[in-house]
């Protein structure tokens, strides 16, 4: 392409041991988000502590038998709304979606320091999983169904009410019910903007947000 060369490869990062290992452990009401994080990766000894942010001081009550450690980790961050990766030196990071940000944006007016350019292969935008209104439907208990619902005020106002139910009987814990709510009402409450770019100025890590600028378009947005 030019004077540049691609190359396609099909890669395993650090993150294939998270998939290699089990844990069966119990976490009470009241435990943050980072202390469930901690205690992953303690059986995970390849991988050592990279940046792990507490999101939220109180998931309720989580308990696990013979699960994969990814998917505990791919729960916690179902419910915080957050994310997770390896880094290249094995550190595991935990932390807000959105929060790291990058050294620079990218726009096709770029000024060579702040802004590098970019070239647009797709452009889109993803609103399948709409809900403004989430249900959250649990266990069975003595005392009736655990339940829990979450409301997005502004998507409702703009979209009207769209509602979707999700049910897991293994949900036990009210909180946790609540938590899971709040944040699926929080990410599936707008179109989520899909751009596929090629980039050639190297500093961009996984895990970064990004300012994208296309005044071609009228885009401006960190993706």
């Amino acid at each position: 392409e030019g004077p540049y060369v691609r190359y396609e490869l099909q890669c395993s990062d650090w993150a294939i041991i998270l998939e290699r290992r089990l844990i069966t452990q119990s976490w009470p009401a009241g435990t943050p988000d980072s202390t469930v994080v901690a205690d992953l990766l303690s059986v995970v000894p390849e991988l050592t502590e990279g940046t792990i942010v507490t999101q939220i001081g109180d998931l309720g009550e989580l308990d696990y038998k013979d699960a994969r450690v990814r998917d505990v980790l791919d729960d916690v961050c179902a419910l915080t709304g957050s994310e997770w990766n390896v880094s290249y030196d094995a550190k595991l990071n935990y932390y807000r979606a959105g929060s790291i940000v990058a050294p620079f944006g990218l726009s096709d007016q770029p000024d060579g320091v702040f802004t590098m350019p970019y070239a647009i292969e797709d452009i889109g935008s993803d609103f399948a999983d709409a809900a403004n209104r989430v249900t959250i439907l649990g266990a069975v208990t003595d005392t009736g169904e655990i339940r829990a619902v979450a409301d997005h005020a502004a998507s409702q106002t703009q979209y009207g009410l769209l509602s979707i139910t999700l049910v897991d009987r293994n949900l036990a814990d009210p909180t946790t019910a609540q938590v899971w709510a709040q944040t699926e009402a929080a990410t599936r409450s707008f179109p989520k903007p899909t751009y596929t770019v090629v980039v050639w100025e190297p500093g961009l890590t996984r895990g970064m947000t990004v300012p994208i600028e296309a005044v071609k378009y009228g885009i401006d947005r960190d993706m």
